[in-house]
């Protein structure tokens, strides 16, 4: 073999293990790979776009034709003959406090920096700061696990963390009334400064600190709040039933007065305690006529008592009665109102920091990949958990595409590290698809399923050693319903009842049979109380019995003693787990204990769906009351695919997982999300409409396909009823009936007006009144009757023994009489008679109808 052959043999060895094929050229369809072309042949792959397109998605791009001004290339650019990578140039401006820190604002924080929380404006922008900066506190670096921040000198509203920021810097934390204070003034759009100036107005809590105040613009308009000798009111604009005037506003201020026309059912509509909307809401009704102008509607609130202001110090609401979440408390809600105080929380607040502080959050239950911390759960039905994993805790790793997990399942790869005991795990390219097939049958990936699961999509991989497993309710994967009182099923248990709350297709709301739910129980055992059918002796009711519980709470001696306070507490012998104490108002050996107010947030973030955590994800959301306390937040999954603005050129929306009826395009919808587009289009779905049409998956017996029919590539049809009979369903005056085709018992008589051209006007040839009759006698109707039958009743009806009442002829009627001649012999007796001994022989039966009274006693005539 000479050189030349010797290399050839070399390259198509190294085209075949690079997945090629040697051809004399590549095809459209195919990239040259594993060298390329020599002088005599080519090495040549198919054409993987949907590789490429994952690359470009890891990498932060979206698929385009061509990369605009305010775009770069990335993972490829527009190496492919059909698409470009693209993705937004940085254009991220740092902030005072990043450039303080001498960091430097990009999209990704290379290795060896971190990022300064809010330290760059910008889209998807960070502010990178390198870990050098041990003794510059002018960088303010979060400390303690993110709840304070580095300094040369804390603030006067600020604690010290000692050994958390260097030698030479201290880990300054807000105290946690400041956080109070900072949330309601943002909250009522303030911000926090050293005093308020003449342009602005004390919000929140004011300046009732030493150390700072709530302040927020004053609305320019209302600096003359009345105009035109207090006839109108200085707006920034008016509204549809007022009329402008020029008169002593001020510049870009309007002087608002209500119109002539208009002023009669304004003076109305106060008197009535309303106020003039555009539109009522659902929690206001119409008063003093309403919305009867096109222009303007009179509301006023359901609950007249919703329009006074808080009570309680602010912790309570004015109602005309408080609903089972809230207790009776002493306000200045005035007459006919009661101040209405939602029920207090199951935990304190030392409880909470110490389960934040451990990396926990407080949950219903600990799952199978999380442990108990923190005391574990109490005896309140809730528990401090944590990942089991200790790197799951950690971010996302690989730029979004890994997890930091202590070791890599079987079907990732180890990219990197997440920190000294950790490993960054990221799933392999050739097992994505299969991943997110696995995902799109509502599964997910497990080294085997469990008996209470499934396997979905592709099953378990022999080679890989790996299962795509779901639950086999697929119901149960929802959420709970009914307030929290029931489950997701596809069929209820026994002692559960089906409720009208929503699960969603396919699956039903099942509750307990039971009056009382887990939280009425929780609040409870909260004021020391037990659930019995019958409270004791030494027992009271606490609450309402209902016909099956009591809730009862021994006799206390402190709670003759009433509220303490101010209203604001109650006297009690033990304070509860979600109440503190206070002093005074108490006799000596009795408590004052006051609800906590902050363990109220807890339990309010807690029904809303969300988990009490030191700092939101970038996953998830702030919601519910926001970070109440000091490394204290509601957090809540976010569904940031649906934020993002629709894809394929409108087509699309941007989704985590595409439904049933959609199909997945590339759209600009960044990594995580996908753009999902209707199998169906508009254009269809009219066409099918304005044939008298409806989409379904397939047509039904009943049903005919109409305008496309069925499309094979959306996997719908478009179907219509049959001509069926019209409906009207009595013909020939009443006498017959509209059907396809007529009985045997029924003629067919000429009706189209009735029935329409495609039905028959069916009308019966028999009597009806003489059927009955025959039926009532327990005979059969029949067209003649048989030779063991004979007529009866209204026997027949048609010539000739035609359309006869038949019964069975009893031959033990020749036997004649029995019962001393009371009775007869009969094979059954009549409803009016009864059997009596002896009878009349084999199958026969003496029916009498003389009385039982005189049964035995001969009757002498």
């Amino acid at each position: 073999m000479d050189k030349a052959s010797a290399a050839k043999c070399l390259d198509v060895e190294k085209c075949v293990r690079a997945g090629g094929l040697v051809k004399s050229y590549c095809s459209r369809g195919e990239k040259e790979i594993a060298g390329g072309c020599s002088a005599d042949f080519c090495c040549c792959a198919p054409i993987d776009e949907f590789a490429e397109v994952k690359q470009c998605v890891q990498a932060g791009g979206s698929i385009k034709a061509k990369c605009t001004a305010l775009e770069k290339e990335v993972a490829g650019g527009c190496s492919s003959d059909h698409f470009c990578c693209c993705a937004l140039k940085d254009v991220c401006k740092p902030s005072t406090e990043c450039q303080a820190a001498g960091g430097e604002c990009q999209t990704q924080c290379p290795h060896g920096t971190k990022e300064l929380q809010g330290g760059c404006f910008g889209n998807k922008c960070k502010c990178c700061v390198g870990f050098h900066l041990d003794s510059l506190c002018g960088g303010q670096l979060a400390c303690d696990d993110g709840l304070g921040h580095c300094r040369d000198e804390c603030n006067e509203w600020e604690e010290e963390v000692h050994g958390k920021c260097g030698q030479f810097c201290k880990c300054c934390v807000a105290k946690i009334e400041v956080l109070l204070d900072l949330e309601k003034c943002r909250h009522d759009g303030g911000s926090f400064k050293a005093s308020c100036s003449k342009l602005e107005k004390e919000v929140g809590r004011g300046c009732s600190s030493p150390h700072y105040c709530c302040c927020a613009p004053v609305d320019v308009c209302q600096a003359h709040p009345t105009c035109n000798k207090g006839r109108g009111q200085c707006r920034a604009w008016c509204e549809p039933w007022e009329d402008e005037t020029l008169a002593g506003c001020g510049a870009h201020c309007k002087c608002c007065e209500a119109r002539n026309d208009v002023v009669e059912d304004l003076e109305r509509c106060v008197q009535e305690g309303g106020v003039f909307k555009s539109t009522c809401s659902r929690d206001e009704k119409e008063v003093a006529g309403g919305c009867s102008s096109s222009k303007y509607c009179c509301c006023a609130p359901l609950d007249v008592c919703l329009s006074q202001p808080s009570c309680a110090g602010g912790r309570g609401f004015c109602r005309s009665k408080c609903s089972k979440w809230e207790e009776k408390t002493f306000g200045s809600c005035g007459a006919h109102c009661t101040c209405c105080v939602p029920l207090t929380g199951v935990i304190t607040v030392k409880e909470l920091e110490s389960c934040v502080r451990r990396g926990g959050s407080f949950k219903a239950r600990c799952s199978r990949h999380e442990k108990e911390v923190a005391g574990g759960c109490s005896a309140h039905n809730l528990c401090c958990c944590a990942p089991l994993d200790v790197c799951q805790a950690e971010p996302s790793c690989a730029k979004g595409r890994g997890r930091c997990r202590s070791w890599c399942k079987e079907w990732e790869s180890e990219e990197g590290h997440c920190g000294a005991h950790c490993r960054c795990c990221v799933v392999q390219t050739d097992v994505l698809r299969e991943l997110e097939e696995c995902a799109k049958e509502g599964g997910s990936f497990k080294a085997k399923c469990t008996e209470g699961e499934k396997t979905v999509a592709w099953g378990c991989s022999l080679t890989s050693h790996y299962c795509c497993c779901a639950l086999q309710d697929v119901c149960q994967a929802q959420p709970t319903c009914d307030s929290g009182r029931g489950q997701c099923r596809h069929t209820c248990l026994t002692g559960e009842t089906q409720t009208s709350s929503s699960c969603g297709i396919s699956c039903k709301c099942c509750v307990p049979n039971t009056d009382v739910n887990i939280n009425e129980i929780k609040h409870c055992l909260n004021h020391g109380g037990a659930y019995k059918a019958k409270c004791g002796t030494g027992e009271k009711a606490f609450g309402v019995c209902t016909s099956k519980h009591c809730c009862c709470i021994p006799n206390d001696v402190c709670d003759g003693e009433g509220s303490c306070h101010s209203g604001q507490g109650y006297c009690r012998k033990t304070c509860a787990t979600s109440e503190k104490e206070v002093y005074g108002g108490c006799s000596r050996s009795c408590k004052c204990c006051v609800p906590n107010d902050s363990v109220q947030l807890v339990e309010d973030c807690l029904k809303a769906g969300g988990v009490v955590k030191s700092k939101c994800t970038a996953f998830e959301k702030i919601t519910g009351n926001g970070c109440f306390a000091v490394g204290s937040c509601c957090c809540a999954s976010r569904d940031v695919c649906r934020s993002l603005p629709s894809c394929d050129h409108g087509k699309g929306y941007c989704r985590e997982w595409c439904e049933t009826w959609e199909e997945e395009t590339y759209g600009e919808c960044g990594f995580h999300c996908k753009c999902c587009v209707p199998k169906i289009s508009v254009t269809e779905i009219q066409e099918c409409l304005d044939a008298g049409g409806s989409i379904k998956r397939k047509c039904s017996d009943i049903e005919e396909k109409a305008a496309g029919g069925c499309s094979f590539a959306s996997e719908y049809c478009c179907c219509k009823p049959k001509e069926v009979c019209t409906a009207k369903p009595k013909c020939n005056d009443h006498n017959g009936r509209c059907r396809d085709s007529c009985f045997v018992h029924e003629m067919e008589v000429t009706d189209t007006e009735t029935c329409g051209t495609t039905c028959l006007c069916c009308v019966p040839v028999i009597d009806i009144k003489a059927v009955d009759d025959c039926l009532k006698e327990k005979a059969t109707f029949r067209d003649e009757c048989l030779e063991s039958e004979i007529q009866t009743g209204p026997g027949c009806t048609m010539p000739n023994d035609k359309q006869c009442c038949c019964i069975a002829e009893d031959v033990c009627t020749e036997k004649g009489r029995c019962d001393e001649d009371y009775g007869r012999c009969r094979s059954h007796c009549l409803d009016t008679e009864r059997e009596v001994t002896p009878s009349c022989g084999h199958h026969c039966k003496c029916c009498t109808i003389r009385p039982s009274k005189y049964m035995g006693t001969k009757i002498r005539i």
